[in-house]
């Protein structure tokens, strides 16, 4: 049995006192494993003994016997873990590991200015997170996006706040809830949702600036992305699994250079946007209100105010740079309230400029 396993599984078989030739009975053998190395007993572990105790590869388990052992390692792993009834996807989810995108940073400022929108004062902190959060790493393209709230068990206070903009509650577990696209929607992104100062929130930044301030670990970790990606296409779970080992022996150097350089996650939430992100963010809030009254004002008046905000657009970009995303999303949707207020008019007869309405007025120049 020896020869199919990995050296350092087998090193890790021998820690426990487990024979790796004959390690017995594979759901007690794991069990043995998780309490000697925590997290770094992995469901790729338990394929590999239930495996080995059939006589074939971990490969020919098929889907039925890796959802069974998948519930099994999260069973033991996360007591209390909860799936929510209804909230499954239809579609297929192969992992695809694409190169970075320039616009992943985009898609996350919309979807944080709507989240702002919908939660106000109960998201303490929304963070883009995950490799898409990293500049130049490869990734699937999902955009994570972490929100910290100072109670997670007020479920009242956020959850039908985000499922009312179209992502679902998929999972409770201590400590975390997660939020996705179900049924056949594109599952473009997903949302963390954790108490703000955890333990949890905490390294999920660590390690995301910890990747874009050392190129030797992001060039690591985004080979070995692609790698798992090949082997494990068709099982989301044990793709993850598969990146725990670089993961921990990365965050073991990540809270070494936090040590060493101060890093803290104290260090102001809301960060200035490139103001080309910043444009290309407002834009989208054009085209949202545009699309809406195309059909009842002429398309040459139409034009013409969007011709007029995107020379603003322009304007804003600065703006955004200078006093942080936050604050600049306030006045971009105040905009584009007194924009509908403006269009609603044109319906009654009253022409009026934008900028007169604008409740910003003398905001940025």
């Amino acid at each position: 049995m020896t020869h199919a396993l990995d050296p350092d599984f087998v090193r890790r078989l021998d820690t426990v006192g487990l024979d790796p030739a004959h390690p017995g009975d594979p759901a007690e053998a794991w069990r043995r494993l998780h309490e000697r190395f925590g997290a770094r007993a992995t469901l790729l572990d338990r394929y590999a003994l239930e495996a080995a105790h059939r006589r074939v590869r971990p490969e020919e388990l098929n889907a039925d016997d890796r959802r069974r052992l998948t519930l099994e390692v999260l069973t033991v792993r996360t007591p209390g873990r909860e799936i929510v009834p209804g909230s499954q996807r239809t579609a297929s989810d192969p992992i695809e590991v694409v190169a970075y995108d320039q616009r992943w940073p985009v898609r996350f400022a919309e979807w944080r200015a709507r989240l702002h929108g919908a939660l106000g004062d109960t998201a303490v902190r929304i963070e883009h997170i995950g490799s898409t959060a990293v500049p130049g790493l490869a990734a699937k393209p999902v955009i994570d996006i972490q929100v910290g709230v100072g109670d997670l068990e007020d479920e009242a206070k956020y959850v039908p706040a985000i499922e009312g903009l179209g992502v679902a509650l998929r999972l409770r577990e201590p400590g975390h809830r997660l939020f996705r696209p179900s049924g056949d929607r594109p599952r473009t992104m997903q949302i963390h949702v954790y108490r703000s100062g955890s333990a949890e929130e905490r390294d999920h930044l660590l390690f995301r600036d910890f990747l874009r301030t050392h190129p030797d670990a992001r060039e690591g970790y985004a080979r070995m992305k692609r790698e798992v990606a090949g082997r494990y296409r068709d099982d989301r779970i044990a793709y993850n699994e598969a990146k725990t080992g670089f993961i921990l022996d990365a965050m073991e150097r990540a809270r070494a250079w936090a040590v060493g350089t101060g890093w803290s996650t104290s260090l102001p939430s809301i960060r200035p946007m490139e103001p080309r992100d910043a444009a290309a963010v407002a834009r989208v809030h054009v085209r949202s209100w545009q699309a809406a009254y195309r059909r009842q004002l002429p398309d040459a008046f139409l034009d013409r105010l969007s011709a007029e905000i995107d020379q603003r657009t322009a304007r804003w970009g600065g703006f955004i740079a200078e006093a942080g995303y936050r604050e600049a999303t306030l006045w971009v949707l105040a905009d584009q309230c007194a924009c509908l207020s403006l269009l609603r008019d044109r319906r009654l007869g009253r022409r009026r400029r934008c900028q007169d309405r604008a409740p910003w007025r003398g905001r940025p120049a």
